[in-house]
């Protein structure tokens, strides 16, 4: 057995999905084997956490916030596999099922309470999300560290089960493409509050202001404000990475799944790529993550105006039969996940896409879902700056 077979089949993406090293999904994978190694360090930053971390967020809360937000899309195995780390880490039977019974809130006045009450509202329908919630998890007893180690296991099983779904598609028979899902009707642009109206889809710059302490204003010691430092000072959007930094294990993990999911010199899947991120942040109503990437999708494609009709008529749009595939699948992957089978593909392979290519939108759209949840609800796009 090589060294990447072994790899792909002994992360958690492949043992959730139970596959060995016949699958044809490990196959598939092995072309991307960098992918592998980092989301698996994301998934140990997060559920194998670092001692300050655990104490911030417990293992045991976490793996309950991951079975309710696994639980909003019926993605059986996912919810399994957490379950599992739910009662190694000590969760009652009782909290269990509670996690599980998305048809009931939980009204518990404690960290855990206010934790699935966030995994709801991030799930199901992030653009509802306020300043005032922050304070709602300080009142419970959540640090700004406990909160972004809460934001990244929402963001980051959100990101999983809609990746594992697609891969598991590869495998599933289906007889036509189920129906597009239709997105949520008020989900297009966010509600304005007070007299500030947030700034609507568009292909211009934005900038981003946060809800929430960076980890330079908290507690840090010298070391760890080094740290912190080092990695965020450059970074075009400092402040955003700087508010991730509350759980520094989590965003330096995060920071590799990012890069090589974008990396990349080809233009045209690129722009296929940066298509389904766009049509994930146009679906959820990220107008700053929209912006970003159907910017690029602009550039790369050269279809400036296709971006314009875009986001301006959302997924409905009358697009390109290429563009219209691609848009076609991120939809399903970001509303429908559980529901895709090969048949979703059929439209894509007949118009030249081969399987990876097919795969690298299904991640790109999968990890919005991830960015989304974070952009979204750690702080709000505003209109950039005027430049001199």
């Amino acid at each position: 057995m090589s060294a990447s077979t072994t790899q792909a089949t002994s992360d958690v993406v492949s043992q959730i999905l139970g596959i060995d090293e016949s699958s044809p999904i490990v196959a598939l994978r092995n072309d991307r084997p960098q992918q592998i190694t980092e989301l698996q360090e994301y998934y140990d930053s997060l559920f194998q956490p670092e001692p300050a971390s655990e104490e911030a967020f417990s293992l045991a809360n976490r793996a309950l916030v991951a079975i309710r937000v696994a639980a909003h899309t019926n993605s059986a195995q996912v919810v399994a596999w957490y379950e599992g780390i739910a009662r190694e880490a000590g969760a009652s039977d009782a909290d269990i099922a509670a996690a599980k019974d998305i048809a009931t809130p939980n009204t518990a006045d404690s960290v855990l309470g206010a934790a699935i009450r966030r995994a709801d509202l991030i799930t199901t329908h992030l653009v509802d999300a306020e300043q005032s919630d922050i304070q709602a998890l300080k009142d419970a007893g959540l640090t700004p560290a406990g909160i972004l180690s809460l934001s990244q296991v929402i963001a980051f099983v959100a990101y999983q089960l809609r990746f594992i779904a697609g891969l598991r598609a590869f495998v599933t028979e289906g007889d036509a493409p189920t129906a597009i899902p239709a997105p949520p009707a008020d989900g297009s642009v966010r509600p304005a509050l007070g007299s500030d109206k947030r700034p609507e889809f568009t292909l211009d710059f934005l900038a981003w202001t946060p809800w929430i302490e960076k980890a330079t204003d908290t507690d840090l010691t010298f070391e760890q404000r080094a740290r912190v430092t080092a990695v965020v000072s450059d970074h075009p959007n400092s402040t955003y990475q700087a508010v991730l930094a509350n759980d520094f294990p989590a965003l330096q993990a995060r920071a590799k799944v990012h890069h090589h999911i974008f990396t990349s010199e080809d233009p045209e899947p690129t722009a296929w790529r940066e298509l389904g991120a766009s049509t994930t942040s146009r679906i959820n109503g990220c107008v700053f993550c929209a912006a970003v990437h159907t910017r690029i999708y602009a550039q790369k494609s050269g279809r400036r105006d296709v971006a314009e009709t875009f986001l301006r008529d959302n997924i409905d749009a009358d697009l390109p039969e290429k563009e219209r595939a691609v848009v076609d699948l991120a939809t399903k992957v970001t509303l429908s996940p559980e529901s895709l089978t090969q048949a979703d593909f059929t439209t894509l392979r007949d118009l030249g896409f081969d399987d990876l290519g097919i795969l690298d939108i299904i991640n790109y759209s999968g990890f919005f879902a991830n960015a989304n949840r974070l952009m979204l609800t750690l702080g709000e796009p505003v209109p950039a700056p005027a430049r001199a």
